[in-house]
């Protein structure tokens, strides 16, 4: 690839990533006048008589493991259904959007002759530890993770993807169409194969879960169907680079039926910057999934991570190395912190496979490295050797 054609390439597919969270297409701009899209909260089994004898509701849509039921309603129906006795709540399906790239620019390191001569390990790999791990032989083999995102592009010959699904309206094919949902995957998971560069987790399963369209965005209700579906194909840990700002008892259930089921929930806090307040992003912010902020190459937080009570762990988010379209390019964001802790929490349940997921998350909290305030840094910045290591000394 020539230099000027790689340099259209990535301005236009940054401007893209760029834009994700500002627009979206025409269809989705477009509101029905007569009716919005609702999640409707049982307070049990959801009755679904109701809904469709209903006048006003349409396109109804169960869940099969939460009592939640998607539908578009009419202002009548929506007045009509709040006051059932059988229905706790209704909210509108919230958007929820990629959290953007911060920069992204060509990687030097890693030219076009370099990426078929050697393989590079990434700083944010060694960082946390994890090249020592490989060394150990501990790789992320028979774990299973779950990146919902835009897609991967599974025809990459630096990843090895075991299967998807899509739940982007119009889109039967996981194929990453955003570049966001590949670079996530490629810190978690690039190959050992003597190309390119190495991942915290290289010999994981990966299934690539498409929740966003092409330019980031999608709704509430595709990300639950996306939960749902990673827990009835018994995936180990899922990975949410993903943010919303509604509140949202469905995505909330959602999360906690994830947990109980024995699947990891990591989640990126956002890219907002600091806030006095606090502004961890949903789902992150949920108590039982597991809040990820991001730091530089000096271990201080990087200057786009939102901050909170909510904020588990830390990991490297700035100045990171990851495949983009046909390139390896470096960018930025808490979904690159996100990955790398989603690759972590790989490696130790590829050594510890019985181990209760309560106490992983004890060993890497108890491992990290502090830095300072814990609503700044949570826990500290993850070291997964270490983690490997604590754990090893208490089975």
């Amino acid at each position: 690839m020539s230099k000027i054609f790689k340099a259209l390439c990535l301005a236009s597919l940054s401007l893209t990533l760029f834009i994700a969270t500002e627009s979206l297409t025409a269809a989705e701009e477009k509101r029905n006048d007569k009716s919005d899209k609702y999640l409707i909260n049982f307070k049990q089994t959801p009755d679904l008589k109701l809904l469709e004898e209903t006048q006003g509701v349409s396109d109804i849509d169960a869940y099969s493991e939460i009592s939640v039921v998607s539908a578009n309603l009419t202002p009548e129906a929506l007045k009509s259904l709040t006051n059932n006795t059988l229905i706790e709540t209704i909210e509108i399906d919230a958007t929820i959007s990629i959290i953007p790239f911060q920069s992204i620019s060509s990687n030097t390191l890693l030219s076009d002759a370099e990426t078929t001569a050697e393989q590079m390990i990434p700083w944010g790999v060694a960082d946390i530890g994890a090249d020592k791990a490989h060394m150990q032989g501990i790789t992320g083999k028979g774990v299973k993770i779950g990146i919902l995102d835009s897609g991967i592009d599974y025809k990459h010959k630096d990843l090895r993807i075991s299967g998807g699904i899509s739940f982007v309206d119009g889109k039967s094919d996981y194929m990453d169409d955003n570049g966001h949902g590949t670079f996530v995957t490629g810190i978690i998971a690039s190959l050992n194969n003597n190309y390119g560069l190495i991942g915290v987790a290289p010999d994981a399963d990966i299934y690539a879960i498409k929740v966003v369209n092409f330019l980031g965005n999608g709704s509430y209700s595709s990300l639950i169907k996306g939960i749902e579906w990673a827990v009835k194909q018994d995936l180990d840990v899922i990975n949410i680079s993903l943010e919303g700002t509604e509140e949202s008892k469905a995505l909330r259930k959602a999360v906690d039926h994830a947990i109980k089921n024995g699947t990891m929930v990591v989640a990126s806090s956002g890219n907002s910057g600091y806030n006095s307040k606090g502004n961890v992003a949903y789902p992150a912010a949920y108590e039982k999934a597991f809040a990820v902020g991001a730091t530089d190459q000096e271990h201080q937080l990087a200057s786009f991570s939102n901050v909170g009570k909510q904020l588990d762990i830390v990991a490297p988010g700035q100045d990171i190395i990851s495949i983009f379209a046909d390139d390896y390019v470096t960018s930025g964001g808490t979904s690159m912190a996100t990955a790398h802790v989603t690759g972590s929490i790989a490696l130790m349940r590829s050594m510890f496979p019985e181990m209760k997921d309560k106490e992983i998350e004890k060993y890497v909290e108890k491992s990290a490295l502090r830095l300072g305030d814990t609503f700044k840094y949570g826990r500290g910045l993850i070291q997964v050797d270490k983690a490997l290591e604590l754990a090893s000394r208490h089975k």
